[in-house]
């Protein structure tokens, strides 16, 4: 994993954060410009999110890989960590009040693209963690 840190900013209307593509680039250490924003425009408007899925997915596929994602309990998540012996998106609320997706290891936060650097909590209880699988 390669740290890469944002380079747009959660403005809406007026620009959607990339936080998102950035912990994507992390894991697969490549800069951040050939990763898809792909909650942009019609990704952020669908609030299903499944725009956004749909263009990750397309746009892994012919790397071999696929992104899933669940939710995990907060208090279950300790439980998980012999599971998580990898890089995956870690997502939940940013204390900007907005979802927010970080890179975590070992049930761990290691990298948060937000120049902050002040991480997410949970969700309604719950992180999200996402993993790049291959197909």
């Amino acid at each position: 994993m390669i740290p890469v840190d944002m380079t747009t900013k959660h403005e809406p209307p007026d620009s959607i954060g990339d936080c998102f593509p950035c912990c994507i680039a992390s894991i697969l250490e490549l800069p951040r410009s050939e990763v898809p924003h792909v909650y942009e425009g019609e990704g952020y408007l669908d609030k299903s999110g499944k725009v956004g899925m749909r263009r990750l997915q397309e746009w892994l596929a012919p790397r071999g890989l696929y992104f899933m994602e669940f939710g995990v309990k907060v208090e279950d998540l300790p439980g998980w960590k012999p599971f998580l012996e990898c890089h995956y998106v870690l997502s939940g609320m940013s204390p900007r009040s907005h979802r927010h997706a970080t890179v975590g290891y070992n049930g761990e936060m290691v990298h948060d693209p937000h120049p902050n650097r002040d991480g997410v909590r949970p969700d309604d209880g719950f992180y999200s963690l996402g993993f790049l699988v291959r197909r």
